[in-house]
C-alpha cells in the first residue's frame, strides 16, 4: 500500500482547554466528510502532513497584516491616528508625545493595553 492509498488524515480538534492534532484512520470518502472542521488557526482541512502542506499564518504575522490594514484604510480615507489629550501626560514631555502618535507600534501598544 503505498502513501497515496492510504486513508490516515491529520486533524486539529478542541479538547478542553487544548488543541490537539489527530491521526484519523478513514475507511472511504464518506467517513472524510463526516469529519468535524478544524479548530480556527490551524490548518483548514484535513491532510496528510508533510513539508508542502502550507501552514496558517501564526500570530504575529496575523497581527502586523491586521495593523497594516488598519493604516492603510486610514490613509484611504485621509485620517490620522491622534491620541487624546488625556493620554498626553506631561512626563512624557513635547518631543516625545507627538512621535507616539504615528505607525503600527502605537496601535499595538493601545490595543494591548485597552483591551
Amino acid at each position: 500500500m503505498s502513501y497515496a492509498e492510504t486513508d490516515q488524515l491529520w486533524i486539529s480538534l478542541e479538547v478542553g482547554t487544548d488543541v490537539l492534532p489527530l491521526l484519523a484512520n478513514l475507511c472511504s470518502a464518506a467517513c472524510v466528510s463526516k469529519l468535524r472542521p478544524p479548530v480556527d488557526e490551524y490548518v483548514f482541512y484535513p491532510h496528510k502532513g508533510g513539508p508542502t502542506l502550507l501552514q496558517p499564518p501564526d500570530d504575529w504575522t496575523r497581527f502586523v497584516k491586521e495593523m497594516e490594514k488598519d493604516e492603510w484604510e486610514q490613509k484611504e480615507r485621509g485620517e490620522r491616528v491622534v491620541l487624546p489629550k488625556e493620554e498626553l501626560s506631561e512626563a512624557k514631555g513635547p518631543e516625545i508625545a507627538p512621535s507616539l502618535n504615528k505607525g503600527w507600534f502605537y496601535k499595538w501598544l493601545k490595543k494591548l493595553f485597552h483591551s
